[in-house]
């Protein structure tokens, strides 16, 4: 039985529901996780102290670079609220055209040619993994701001 992404976030948000049996990817999904890739550990670390850790995959003479949404399970992790707020949702649009990343299901990405600077390809991805992962301190900035009376 396939789930579409909204059908299997619901079951997973709802405790009253149980999984049983094997969870399968297709072979063809785009997000489905993948032998091709490989792991790069990198010096970069999420704000409790965990590494950011990016993948890379090799298809002719393009690579790409992703965090395979670990970023967004990361930050999903720390919230009880299954979505991203509008205002989360800003965040990340401003973080991707800064960084010059995708954002594609949740895992940020950037590709290079064989040839090019792939360093320079994995500090982006990584940056704005950090970026994004901060998101959770500013928005509660934000909301406590927006909460505490002004002093005089």
């Amino acid at each position: 039985m396939a789930l579409s992404d909204t059908e299997f976030d619901t079951i997973l948000s709802d405790p009253s529901k149980r999984i049983q049996g094997a969870i399968a990817w297709a072979e063809d999904e785009d997000h489905s996780p993948c032998v091709d890739f490989k792991r790069i550990r990198t010096p970069f670390l999420y704000p409790d102290g965990d590494s950011i850790d990016l993948f890379y995959k090799v298809e002719g003479d393009v690579i790409t670079v992703s965090d395979l949404a670990e970023t967004s399970r990361w930050l999903r992790m720390q919230t009880v609220s299954p979505r991203h707020s509008a205002e989360q949702l800003h965040l990340v649009e401003d973080i991707r055209l800064t960084h010059g990343v995708e954002y594609y299901r949740g895992m940020l990405q950037a590709r290079c040619h064989l040839g090019e600077s792939l360093d320079a390809v994995v500090t982006r991805v990584a940056q704005s993994a950090l970026r994004m992962a901060e998101i959770r301190d500013l928005v509660a900035d934000v909301d406590t701001e927006d909460e505490l009376p002004d002093k005089e």
